[in-house]
């Protein structure tokens, strides 16, 4: 699929032109959640251009680039193969994707760690081109943290990396909010599909992705789909404008989105697709999923970073639909000492809009949070059974909806209704790749109950990426499969420290890794962000519906830590 002419790792490509080429690779996701990804392809791409690559080993990756100890043996130790492998299948994801029009092609191909570096047939030069920036995950204040957080602990390469995504997308791409005060946002803002194709289409292809991603975006519960011909509802024009252009190129037609925020003409996400078979309806199908998560995914969507910048910027008190967003904001940061005001507005809006399933589910969430994390405001089971009530209502209200399906899902398997919980999840992903919260869900589910298999691969498939809340989970499967260096690994990033059980965890990855002083200031962070959960680890571990083994595991290791509660 890719068409390229130069086929030298240097040629006439300029080192500047690379570094541009990793930055816009970096920017992505999978590459921002994996932060060895990153490392493993900036190191083999510095040694190439070095002139060293043709002596690069799976010793040198392991030590240099994966922070792995001097005693590493490639012979026994599979890490920097299973890396590469990964490292292929995510740069293959992003060219047939994000990244299909970009200039620069780095490739690593089967059998080597030398990687390829080349330039795509008419790609030119990158100071003179001005080809549509890759696709990337919405990047906030908050998610620029993350970035940094991600290479905490690790070498100075990761750091570079990471600074190289940053100043990528502050210059290049990625979500692109304007400046100044914005109106407050009353109501869920309203958007339009519109798809214009060929005289070459006789197919009929624009109308059918159009009908696909409609039906798709209209699952979401924080903005309103305004269908073809339809009346605008709150406003004279719809708020923003999700225009696709069908143009034939080679044996099928290029795809190409734009959103925009009407109002301005700004322009906050675009993608090309090349080559689409208009013939393929399951190829159509794919598309339009891909397009829809993109899109509107609570998650990751360019449309949700949007609208939660703009609410940002007018700084409006939190009622009606603030107050709803600044809630999921509350879910994604876990900022408790605004618990109480959360909850408050919450319970306002429902009271007024009883049927809004978004503050229905946001609520439930909150308070299956509250429950079995014993967070200041719980009211223990009474939490559980409000939650469960709330889901309850949502899913009855919209049960196609992948939110009332999280919520329902999520109540269910804490009120450890696992039958159901998981007839519940085996319905839902039957439809099509979900969204990010239903899928985080479903695999933190998964492992809870011992089937770790399961659950690493729906994190693998969450549709926004590998969620950030994952290291917690993958801290525990690590401990579980006595991977002390797996665990530890993950248990250094800044997520683990988020959650009360993912503090448990980086108590013990620390402790068995040697690492005490770490071990002994995640005791005294669980202590003091979470007393109630730690004055009764037992029957937290219980709430949290972990299997029996699982919390053995955990419970030896806090005691074999010298884990102390803090006194009442």
């Amino acid at each position: 699929m890719r068409d390229i002419v130069s086929k030298a790792p240097f040629g006439d490509i300029a080192s500047e032109e690379i570094e541009q080429a990793l930055g816009r690779i970096f920017a992505q996701d999978g590459f921002v959640k994996s932060p060895a990804l990153a490392s493993f392809l900036k190191f083999v791409v510095d040694e190439t251009l070095a002139g060293r690559g043709d002596r690069l080993k799976a010793f040198a990756i392991a030590t240099q680039a994966l922070q792995r100890r001097t005693d590493f043996d490639p012979q026994t130790q599979s890490i920097v193969r299973v890396q590469a492998k990964r490292l292929r299948e995510s740069l293959d994801a992003y060219y047939a994707g994000p990244g299909a029009s970009d200039p620069i092609v780095i490739a690593l191909p089967l059998g080597a760690y030398r990687p390829t570096i080349e330039r795509r047939r008419g790609g030119g030069s990158p100071s003179t081109a001005n080809p549509p920036p890759a696709e990337a995950a919405p990047l906030t204040p908050q998610r620029l943290w993350l970035l940094v957080g991600l290479s905490q602990g690790n070498n100075i390469l990761v750091a570079a990396v990471v600074a190289a995504a940053i100043l990528f997308w502050l210059g290049v791409g990625g979500f692109r909010g304007g400046g100044g005060a914005d109106a407050p946002i009353e109501a869920p803002p309203e958007l339009t599909v519109a798809f214009a194709g060929s005289e070459a289409d006789p197919a009929g292809l624009p109308a059918r992705i159009q009908t696909r991603i409609e039906s798709g975006l209209a699952n979401f519960d924080y903005f309103r789909v305004v269908l073809a011909g339809a009346t605008p509802g709150s406003a004279a024009t719809p708020d923003y404008a999700l225009t696709g252009a069908a143009t034939p190129l080679g044996g099928g037609q290029e795809i190409e989105m734009r959103l925009k925020r009407v109002a301005t003409g700004e322009l906050i996400w675009s993608r090309r697709w090349p080559e689409i078979d208009a013939s393929d309806a399951q190829a159509l199908d794919s598309l339009a999923r891909t397009i829809v998560i993109a899109v509107g995914d609570i998650g990751g969507g360019a449309l949700f970073a949007d609208i939660r910048a703009r609410i940002a910027r007018a700084k409006a008190s939190q009622t009606g639909y603030g107050c709803v967003i600044a809630a999921e904001e509350f879910i994604r940061d876990r900022n408790y000492a605004e618990e109480r005001a959360t909850l408050n507005c919450l319970d306002a809006e429902i009271s007024t809009h009883p049927q809004n399933v978004m503050a229905l589910t946001t609520l439930s969430s909150i308070l299956l949070a509250e429950y079995i994390n014993a967070l200041p405001e719980s009211r223990g089971v009474a939490d559980l059974q409000r939650a469960l009530q709330l889901a309850r209502r949502a899913y009855d209200l919209a049960p196609q909806r992948p939110s009332s399906q999280a919520a329902l899902f999520g109540a269910r398997f804490y009120d450890k209704r696992f039958d159901d919980a998981f007839e519940l999840a085996r319905e839902a992903l039957a439809q099509g790749p979900q969204s990010s919260l239903l899928t985080g869900r479903i695999a933190r589910a998964y492992i809870s109950r011992g089937a770790y298999d399961e659950g690493v691969a729906q994190l693998q498939k969450s549709p926004a990426g590998m969620p950030a809340a994952s290291a917690a989970l993958l801290t525990l499967v690590a401990l579980m499969r006595a991977d002390r260096e797996g665990a530890y690994d993950y248990a250094r990033r800044q997520q683990t420290a988020a959650t009360p059980l993912g503090l448990v965890t980086r108590i013990l990855a620390f402790h068995e890794h040697g690492d005490e002083a770490g071990a002994a200031e995640a005791m005294r962070t669980l202590n003091a962000d979470f007393p109630g959960f730690a004055r009764g680890i037992p029957a937290a571990l219980d709430r949290h519906a972990l299997t029996d083994a699982i919390q053995r595991r955990l419970l030896d290791g806090l005691a074999a830590a010298g884990f102390a509660p803090p006194k009442p």
